[in-house]
C-alpha cells in the first residue's frame, strides 16, 4: 500500500509531499489524482515520479503543493490493481493586501462604497455595522463579493450612519473604516483650501444609442480616491459596461454600448472632501442607417 495512507500540508509553509509503494517484482505504474491521470507534462511541472530496486520501489512527490492538490492519490498496475493515499493540503492564511480606506466621507443621501483587497478568496466574508450587528445584503446595504474584492455600499446615508463598519474574512482578519456623513450645512462651513478637481468633466455630453461615450476630469493629486454616481446611484464594479479608469491625476467613466436609461446627471465626486464635478448626459435613439444601399448599376 502507499505510505504513507494519509498526509496533511499547508501551502506555502511545506515544500514537498511524497508518496511510496512497493511491488513485488518489477513493473510500471501509473499515477492518478482523484479521477485524473498525472500526464508527463504535469509530472515535469508539478509533481517529480521515481522507481528504484529494479522498478519495484515507486516514489511520487508533489513539488510545493497547494490546496488544489488536495484529494486521493491512486498507483495503478497494469492489471489494474491500485492502492492510495488521501492527501489534505490547507490553504495558505489569508490577510489584507489593501485595508478597508478610512475615513470615508459621504454628503447627506448619497451612497458610500467601503472597499479592500485580500491576498485570496475568502471562504466566509462578515461585515458589521457601528453597533456590531451583522450587516445583510438589501436595499440599504450590498456587499459586493468579488473574490478577493470586497465591498460594502450603504445607500441614502444620513447621520443615523455615522460610525465605524468592520469586514471580518474567515474568522481570522479584521478591518475597519469609520463613515462620516455630511450634511449640507457641515459641506458649506468646512473650508477648503484647495479645489479637488483641476479640470471638470464638460456641462453635458449627447450620444447616441449602442454608442460608446467617455467622462474625463482631472484630481489634483494622483493618491485622491474619487467615486463616480450615475443620478444618485454608486457605480461600482459590477456593471460591465462602466469601466473606472485612473491614470496617475486623470479620472475617467468607459461607458460601452450606451443604453437610452444611461441618460442622467454623471457625478465623479472627491471621497474625502465631497467635492465634485458633474455631466449631463443625454442619450438619443440610434438613427436609422443604410445598411445595404441600392446597386449602382444593374
Amino acid at each position: 500500500e502507499l505510505t504513507p495512507t494519509e498526509v496533511n500540508a499547508t501551502e506555502g509553509k511545506d515544500k514537498e509531499v511524497s508518496f511510496e509503494c512497493e511491488t513485488s517484482k518489477s513493473t510500471p505504474v501509473q499515477w492518478y489524482h482523484d479521477q485524473q491521470k498525472l500526464s508527463p507534462t504535469e509530472l515535469k511541472k508539478h509533481y517529480q515520479i521515481e522507481s528504484t530496486k529494479n522498478n519495484t520501489i515507486h516514489k511520487l512527490k508533489i513539488l510545493q503543493p497547494v490546496a488544489a492538490d488536495s484529494g486521493v492519490y491512486r498507483c495503478v498496475l497494469p492489471n489494474n490493481l491500485e492502492t492510495t493515499a488521501q492527501c489534505t493540503v490547507e490553504p495558505a492564511g489569508i490577510d489584507f493586501q489593501q485595508h478597508l480606506t478610512t475615513p470615508v466621507h459621504v454628503e447627506h443621501m448619497k451612497s458610500a462604497l467601503l472597499e479592500c483587497e485580500l491576498t485570496r478568496k475568502p471562504q466566509q466574508v462578515v461585515w458589521k455595522d457601528k453597533n456590531g450587528q451583522i450587516i445583510e445584503d438589501g436595499d440599504k446595504y450590498e456587499i459586493m463579493n468579488n473574490g478577493k474584492l470586497q465591498g460594502l455600499v450603504i445607500n441614502d446615508c444620513d447621520e443615523n450612519d455615522n460610525g465605524q463598519y468592520t469586514i471580518t474574512i474567515d474568522n481570522t482578519k479584521s478591518s475597519t473604516a469609520e463613515v462620516i456623513v455630511e450634511t449640507a450645512v457641515e459641506k458649506a462651513r468646512s473650508p477648503s483650501p484647495q479645489a479637488a478637481f483641476r479640470k471638470l468633466l464638460p456641462n453635458d455630453l449627447s450620444t447616441h444609442q449602442d454608442e460608446d461615450f467617455l467622462l474625463e476630469c482631472e484630481v489634483n493629486d494622483e493618491n485622491q480616491i474619487t467615486n463616480w454616481y450615475l443620478d444618485d446611484d454608486l457605480i461600482g464594479p459590477t456593471n460591465p459596461r462602466f469601466q473606472i479608469i485612473n491614470k496617475g491625476t486623470i479620472r475617467q467613466l468607459k461607458v460601452l454600448k450606451a443604453e437610452l436609461d444611461d441618460t442622467g446627471k454623471y457625478t465623479c465626486q472627491d471621497r474625502d472632501t465631497g467635492e465634485s464635478t458633474n455631466c449631463d448626459v443625454t442619450v438619443n435613439k440610434a438613427p436609422v442607417r443604410i445598411i445595404k444601399g441600392l446597386p449602382e448599376t444593374l
